[in-house]
């Protein structure tokens, strides 16, 4: 590393550290004084005594700090360049601001970009968490953190676990993945870069389930260990999937691509994309790698779940005479009705109030945003030039959810607390299919 390099990274250092005690308007004008005194770079390590990716990425940011330096020897603007990960737009973000919250951001990335460096040069890892409690009073939010973060990531076109920042996983999951060191417990999903080791040998099966309530439940129900599909794997990430979540069942799936991942999600636009990033990613995620499962199969809620457990809570019909052909009347009525099922007669066919209380679910009419989710979900799969049977059967469920305008929940199928009955009879139906 040369002179000017060393210098610049210690001023770097040591300006950026005073971030968390002052304001943001006093901030740059320290920044600056800093920047442009110098120090010395008696403490840096060179990115060649570093891993090379890692050297590459502590070049880089140094590199904008260098193009500050020259700013402000020319008395030019400070400028720091960004890239959304969301719309993919680059632009930069200049001190002097017109604005307060231009002010704020030049000063919160240059906060992210020293916890960065020296995340990078110590060879630690933070945490998103620990950054926003570096200067609460600055960054406002932690979700405002997180979108910085991830954009400083997309911009530098690297992975965030690869400016050692990681995100405090929500994930959780049972079923010994890790071997049997904690015991049967729910553990928390780790960084991917924590997971040594996966013992999946007596693994049959995994299920990410949408909901944490019914994580819990089926937890308790021990459904893990008594399924009789054998013993497998619960997993959830409390909705849409984070970062180390999706890591981990990447991992999984990697690793033994023979045991079969399915999800369970509530039949409405949300659970419908939920799918689709585990499956295939998200945008917002684009740039990261390893963090989707091409094979996970759907295993429900869908609306044939639905019709099945509406002709189940139907009290039984009286008997019906025979036409005199071997059938009655009934069965064949029923036969035709169910052929010529239209959206309409559908939704009338549905359960009344009374069962639906009786049954512990209820079905909810589309929000405006859920119509429009939909739609716009229905546009990416319609855009697709090689859709799947998977991806063809997901439209087909969007279609029936707008037609009828209907959504509702796992709880649906859980009728009389017996969620596990309604697995193990769907984790026997898809092995005999196979």
């Amino acid at each position: 590393m040369d002179h000017r390099r060393s210098s610049t990274t210690s001023s770097f250092d040591a300006s950026v550290s005073r971030h968390g005690r002052a304001s943001s308007q006093t901030l740059l004008s320290e920044d600056s004084q800093a920047l442009f005194e110098g120090a010395s770079g008696e403490n840096a390590q060179s990115p060649n005594d570093l891993g090379q990716g890692r050297g590459s990425i502590i070049d880089r940011i140094e590199d904008i700090v260098e193009s500050m330096v020259d700013s402000l020897s020319e008395n030019q603007p400070l400028t720091l360049p960004l890239r959304s990960r969301r719309s993919g737009n680059e632009y930069t973000v200049s001190f002097p601001s017109t604005t307060a919250n231009g002010v704020k951001k030049f000063t919160s990335l240059l906060q992210i970009l020293f916890l960065c460096h020296e995340a990078l040069v110590s060879g630690t890892i933070i945490t998103k968490r620990n950054i926003y409690y570096q200067n609460p009073e600055l960054f406002g939010s932690q979700d405002y953190v997180n979108k910085l973060v991830d954009d400083v990531a997309f911009t530098l076109g690297v992975g965030r676990n690869e400016l050692n920042i990681v995100a405090a996983s929500k994930g959780l999951v049972v079923g010994q993945p890790f071997g049997t060191e904690h015991g049967d417990e729910v553990v928390v999903i780790p960084p991917a870069e924590a997971v040594v080791d996966l013992d999946l040998r007596p693994i049959e099966w995994i299920l990410i389930i949408e909901k944490e309530a019914t994580f819990r439940s089926l937890v308790s129900l021990r459904y893990h260990e008594v399924s009789k599909s054998g013993r497998g794997i619960l997993m959830t990430a409390k909705g849409y999937p984070d970062l180390a979540s999706r890591q981990f069942i990447h991992r999984i799936h990697s690793t033994s691509p023979l045991i079969p991942i399915y999800g369970l999600v509530d039949f409405d636009p949300d659970g419908v994309s939920i799918l689709r990033t585990y499956k295939h990613g998200s945008q917002g995620m684009r740039h990261e790698e390893r963090i989707t499962v091409p094979g996970l199969l759907w295993l429900g809620v869908k609306n044939s779940d639905l019709l099945e457990l509406q002709m189940r809570l139907r009290p039984a019909a009286p008997s019906a005479p025979s036409n005199g052909g071997g059938e009655s009347q009934a069965t064949l009525t029923s036969s035709q009705s169910s052929n010529a099922r239209s959206s309409d007669t559908l939704a009338r066919s549905l359960p009344n109030s009374t069962r639906r209380h009786e049954a512990g679910w209820k079905l909810l009419a589309l929000s405006c945003r859920d119509r429009a989710k939909a739609i716009r979900l229905l546009s990416t799969l319609s855009d697709q030039h090689h859709q799947d049977a998977d991806e063809m059967e997901l439209a087909s469920e969007l279609q029936l959810m707008l037609m009828l305008n209907m959504k509702f929940e796992i709880q649906a199928v859980d009728r009389a607390e017996n969620m596990a009955y309604w697995l193990d009879e769907r984790l026997s139906r898809i092995s005999a299919w196979d």
